[in-house]
């Protein structure tokens, strides 16, 4: 019975988080027709370059520690006053990684600008925003390993909202092209960053003046070792938009960053399995049966089975969805 009733809260999770995902997917992805007709390919791919940017930069900016906060919540004889100091500690590290990072943009700004063919309060706002999703993560982190897939949701969804009402003012109303896609998207996420850290303090979550340097440590040794993992990933995910950029041109990156939105469809479901997964996972490796674990990797190897028959299907599919949304201009292109 038990079994059973874990069974149906892993269900009820992966369900909310894909209605959340689905959600705050439809959002970006019903903003993309509307992007591609007031912006040209070149702005597109100005947009593309910042949030490639943004992607790098957190790999630096935290240094990868805000899961080690959700890992913490796992351990024996932990409260939520060691939560809170543990929090605390990866926000102080946080800290140090963005003024470093802030010290090499100082340095290194206006080269990085002009090779990827942005401004510099580009690279800036790209900065700020690397800092504040982090902050994000851990807030929303917490919620997911209390399994408070709701509220976690609703953050979620909120977030991406106000990215599309300011996206809609700046870009179809006031015309600001590139320049206010960035801007609406820095103002949104910067803006629950600060909602993230209140939220924290109301649940007790946040610690103001705590110095505990063992939990810095043990931040550290969890996540810098992440970093390579996440530079790998980059480099395989994202990293393709930096030679696109140099090699053809920013429009030519624009072009092909609507085909990545428009696949990135996918990822709704799979984002969704994964985050009710992560707590799923980590509870039954907890209890360190033999029989649990090999139940774990039967379900490991059906789920990459539907991987392989979902990416066949994409093929089929994803030309013709691309004409459709992209607009004349990108269809022009493509062609």
């Amino acid at each position: 019975m038990l079994s059973k009733l874990r069974a149906s809260r892993f269900l009820s999770g992966a369900g909310v988080y894909l209605l959340a995902n689905i959600a705050n997917a439809a959002i970006p992805f019903a903003l993309l027709p509307i992007l591609t007709r007031y912006m040209s390919p070149q702005e597109y791919g100005q947009v593309a370059m910042f949030q490639t940017l943004i992607i790098a930069l957190s790999a630096i900016t935290g240094l990868s520690v805000h899961g080690a906060a959700n890992r913490k919540f796992y351990d024996e004889g932990v409260t939520d006053s060691h939560i809170r100091e543990y929090i605390a500690a990866c926000l102080q590290i946080l800290a140090v990684s963005t003024l470093l990072v802030t010290l090499v943009v100082a340095v290194l700004g206006e080269g990085l600008a002009g090779w990827l063919g942005l401004e510099l309060w580009h690279v800036v706002a790209a900065m700020a925003l690397s800092s504040a999703t982090f902050i994000g993560l851990i807030r929303m982190g917490q919620w997911q390993v209390r399994h408070q897939a709701s509220r976690f949701g609703g953050f979620q969804i909120s977030r991406s909202l106000l990215d599309f009402l300011l996206s809609l003012v700046l870009v179809v109303i006031l015309l600001q092209g590139a320049g206010g896609r960035i801007v609406g998207q820095s103002v949104a996420v910067v803006a629950f960053a600060l909602v993230a850290l209140f939220l924290l303090h109301k649940d007790n979550l946040l610690a103001f003046f705590v110095w505990r340097p063992g939990y810095i440590r043990e931040a550290l040794r969890f996540g810098v070792p992440l970093i390579p993992h996440i530079v790998g990933g980059f480099l395989l995910t994202a990293a393709d938009r930096f030679v696109i950029n140099s090699r053809l041109g920013l429009d030519q990156a624009g072009i092909y960053m609507v085909a990545v939105q428009i696949s990135m469809g996918l990822a709704i479901v799979f984002g969704a399995i994964n985050q009710a997964y992560v707590p799923w996972l980590y509870e039954r490796l907890k209890a360190d049966e033999e029989m649990v674990k090999r139940q774990i990797v039967r379900i490991t190897y059906q789920y990459f089975a539907v991987l392989l028959v979902l990416a066949a299907l994409a093929f089929v599919v994803g030309p013709f969805v691309t004409v459709l949304i992209a607009g004349e201009v990108y269809q022009g292109r493509a062609k």
